[in-house]
C-alpha cells in the first residue's frame, strides 16, 4: 500500500523504527520550550474598570469612566397664592360730599395754623434762653437742695455748664420812704446774672462771702428803683423787704424784652432765712447755663446724670426732679411742623379727589 511504511521485520529494522519515533516526540517538545511564555495576568482592576477584549484574544483593562454627575434637583413649584377679597367699600354720595368738604376744611386749617407756627416770634427776654437748662423739683415739695447746686457748679462734674444759679423766689412787698411796691423776691447767686441774661446798670452784683454769711443786700430792678426813689438814685438807700431792712447795693439794667423788670435780687440765703427754708437748704429751681447751643444736649446729659446719682435714683423715669431745655423742646416742634404741613398738603387734595369722583359719577 501506498503512504505507509512496511512493517519491519528483522530487530535492526525494530531498533531503527523506535529511534525514529523517538526523536519525532521530542521535536514538538523542544518547540513549545523555546517559544516565549505569555505574560502573567494584571490584577483584578476596582469595580468601575471593565475588561476590553481586544483582537488579539487578550483582555486588557479600560481606564475608569469619570463619574456620572447626578441631576440637580428640580426646585418645588410654588404654590399659587391665595387672594383674599376684600368686600368693597361703597359710600354714599352724601357721604362722600361730606368727606370731601371736610378734607379740604381740614387742610385751609392746617395751613392757616403752620402759617401762625411760622410767624417770626418775638425776641425772647434774654438771649440765653436758648442755652439755659432748667431743673424742677417734681412733686409740692421742692427736693433740689443747695448741695444739688454746688455739685453742678463743679467743673470737673459739668464740664459743660458754664453758669449755675439756684432760685428761691416769693412775692413780697417792698417799701422805701412810705411808699409800697410789690415786687419778686429772688434769691439767688452771682450767676443769675448769666443765667438770666439780665446786667448791672448801676452799682454792683453781691459776692460769693454776702450769699455765704446771709447779708441783707438787695440789687433792685429798673421799674422798682423808680417807683420807689424817682428823683434819686436808689444805689446806696435802705428799702424793706418782707418788713426786713436790706441796703440797695445795684440796680438791673431795664430788660431789652418780656418782663423781669419787678425783681428784688437778694442772696439766696437771706431768701431761705425769710421763706423759712434754710434749714433745709432746699431750693424751688435750678438754673444752668451752657456755653454754646451745641453743647445743650451734652450739658444736659451731665446734669440729669449727676443728679440721678445725687438723688440716689437707679430708674430714670421715677425721679423726683425733672430736667428741662428750651433747645431740645424745640425739636419737638419742628416736628411737629413738618407733621402739620404734611397734613396741610394732603387733606385738601383728598378732599378735591373725593369731589371729582362725585362729579364724574354724576
Amino acid at each position: 500500500m501506498h503512504g505507509r511504511r512496511p512493517r519491519p521485520t528483522s530487530p535492526a529494522e525494530l531498533i531503527d523504527d523506535a529511534l525514529a519515533e523517538l526523536a519525532a516526540s521530542s521535536r514538538p517538545v523542544a518547540a513549545t520550550a523555546a517559544r516565549p511564555r505569555p505574560a502573567v495576568a494584571a490584577p483584578l482592576p476596582a469595580e468601575d474598570t471593565q475588561l476590553v477584549r481586544r483582537g488579539s484574544g487578550a483582555e486588557e483593562a479600560e481606564p475608569p469612566r469619570p463619574p456620572i454627575a447626578a441631576p440637580a434637583p428640580v426646585p418645588a413649584a410654588r404654590p399659587p397664592r391665595r387672594r383674599i377679597a376684600l368686600p368693597r367699600l361703597t359710600l354714599s354720595p352724601r357721604l362722600q360730599r361730606t368727606l370731601g368738604v371736610a378734607g379740604i376744611v381740614v387742610g385751609v386749617a392746617s395751613a392757616a395754623g403752620l402759617a401762625a407756627a411760622l410767624r417770626p416770634a418775638p425776641a425772647p427776654a434774654d438771649p440765653s434762653g436758648a442755652t439755659r437748662i432748667t431743673v424742677l423739683p417734681r412733686g409740692s415739695v421742692s427736693s433740689l437742695t443747695m448741695a444739688d447746686a454746688g455739685a453742678l457748679a463743679d467743673p470737673s462734674v459739668v464740664p459743660d455748664a458754664s453758669a449755675v444759679a439756684p432760685i428761691v423766689e416769693r412775692s413780697e412787698a417792698v417799701t422805701a420812704g412810705g411808699q409800697q411796691v410789690s415786687a419778686t423776691m429772688t434769691g439767688s447767686t452771682a450767676g443769675w446774672l448769666t443765667t438770666t441774661g439780665h446786667s448791672i446798670a448801676r452799682g454792683r452784683i453781691f459776692t460769693s462771702t454776702e450769699v455765704t454769711s446771709g447779708a441783707h443786700v438787695t440789687v433792685l430792678g429798673s421799674s422798682i428803683a423808680q417807683r420807689l426813689f424817682p428823683g434819686s438814685g436808689a444805689t446806696g438807700q435802705s428799702v424793706t423787704i418782707a418788713g426786713r431792712p436790706f441796703s440797695v447795693i445795684g440796680v438791673l439794667a431795664a430788660p431789652t424784652a418780656g418782663g423781669g423788670d419787678s425783681v428784688a435780687l437778694v442772696p439766696v440765703t437771706s431768701a431761705q432765712g425769710i421763706t423759712g427754708t434754710a434749714g433745709g437748704r432746699t431750693v424751688d429751681h435750678i438754673l444752668v447755663t451752657a456755653p454754646s447751643q451745641e453743647a445743650v444736649y451734652t450739658a444736659y446729659q451731665e446734669v440729669n446724670n449727676l443728679l440721678l446719682q445725687t438723688h440716689h435714683t437707679a430708674n430714670p423715669f421715677s425721679t423726683d426732679f425733672t430736667v428741662t431745655a428750651a433747645a431740645l423742646t424745640s425739636g419737638h416742634s419742628a416736628l411737629l411742623l413738618w407733621g402739620l404741613g404734611l397734613l396741610a398738603a394732603v387733606a385738601p387734595l383728598l378732599g378735591a379727589v373725593a369731589i371729582l369722583r362725585l362729579r364724574r359719577a354724576a
